[in-house]
């Protein structure tokens, strides 16, 4: 039966002159062809979420890595949906959960409590992580060799640079026999927090030396952990990798300068903001491993089926201003060796 609409639009077709058809025949032939590379370049969209603690403007690295993931699908889009916790790591779950709902293809975790809050919210959508904890002990992972799950990624302080770290401050501060080790309680929580603490003390053992081990539990508890390591007269200081002190670099400088405790840090940042030494793993050559990761994700491989990776390059940074206000002469060996000297 002839519906009024289709009664209307017969009678407007039989009306229309020669003319104005070639006008809608070009028309709806424009439309086609603007339409079906549209509907092409859909088929070919990848959008990567990434959780991170800063904002993008303040890491190079991550401009680099982005271009990486983008070389890994030639002639395909790529877009990337940001969330920034700025230092705040309870956003996170909110963070990843809505990166699920606007349906992105892979997430890069960054710090790693970013990883432990996506592996809460999804079981589906695959995850690249880079965490200085272990993440078989966190429970990201199944083991390192066979991840088994949605998660994977770069395990920072694989291979051992507590003990690396231990035997850099010997070297500068060869008569330091009683060492502090802060560790970020806030971000690792007590139990991982403390595995890390306990691979720390481990190495200043195994070096001959006394630990003293102090906890921090928020932005606000440093002088307290500050205050303990002067009373225990600690010759010199271990810093354990935190979201929270990385967040908190400055003040960390400060008060480890105020106190005059000789200080190794885990990450450059430190030794940029005044720190004597740091090192620890190559941010830039991790960065890019995680993104090698993403890309292949993006192109077909199972999470589950990608080892996590450790850290192939390192990176030692000294800060020889530092090292003249402490009083310490920085040995040739560990000038020779260094990616890095801040005057």
């Amino acid at each position: 039966m002839l519906t009024k609409r289709d009664f209307l639009l017969s009678v407007a077709l039989a009306t229309m002159t020669a003319t104005t058809a070639k006008r809608l025949l070009l028309l709806v032939s424009t439309l086609l062809v603007l339409v079906q590379p549209a509907a092409r370049a859909e088929g070919n969209m990848h959008k990567v979420g990434i959780v991170s603690f800063f904002s993008l403007d303040r890491s190079p690295n991550l401009k680099r890595a982005m271009d990486t993931i983008r070389a890994s699908v030639p002639g395909q889009n790529v877009t990337f949906e940001f969330r920034i916790a700025e230092g705040k790591s309870d956003r996170y779950p909110q963070m990843v959960t809505d990166l699920v709902q606007q349906h992105v293809d892979v997430i890069f975790a960054f710090p790693g409590p970013s990883a432990i809050a996506a592996q809460q919210v999804t079981s589906t959508v695959p995850v690249v992580f880079m965490i200085a904890a272990n993440p078989v002990t966190l429970g990201l992972v199944k083991s390192l060799e066979k991840p088994g799950g949605n998660l994977t990624g770069v395990y920072e302080e694989l291979p051992d640079f507590q003990s690396k770290r231990m035997a850099l401050l010997t070297e500068m501060v060869p008569q330091a026999k009683t060492i502090g080790i802060l560790w970020d309680a806030h971000s690792w929580g007590e139990r991982v927090g403390s595995e890390m603490a306990r691979r720390a003390e481990k190495a200043v053992l195994a070096a001959g030396a006394r630990a003293e081990i102090v906890a921090v539990r928020g932005p606000d508890d440093l002088e307290r952990a500050f205050s303990l390591l002067k009373q225990a007269q600690v010759d010199g200081l271990l810093i354990e990798q935190g979201p929270l002190f990385i967040f908190q670099a400055k003040k960390l400088v400060e008060l480890a300068a105020e106190a005059k405790i000789p200080a190794i840090y885990p990450l450059s940042n430190y030794t940029q903001a005044g720190g004597l030494a740091s090192l620890g793993p190559d941010l830039a050559d991790n960065i890019q491993h995680t993104a090698g990761y993403i890309g292949k994700i993006l192109n077909g491989a199972n999470p589950a089926d990608l080892p996590v990776e450790g850290s192939e390059k390192t990176f030692l940074s000294v800060n020889s201003k530092a090292a003249k206000d402490l009083g310490i002469a920085i040995p040739p060996e560990v000038q020779a060796r260094a990616n890095s000297i801040v005057e």
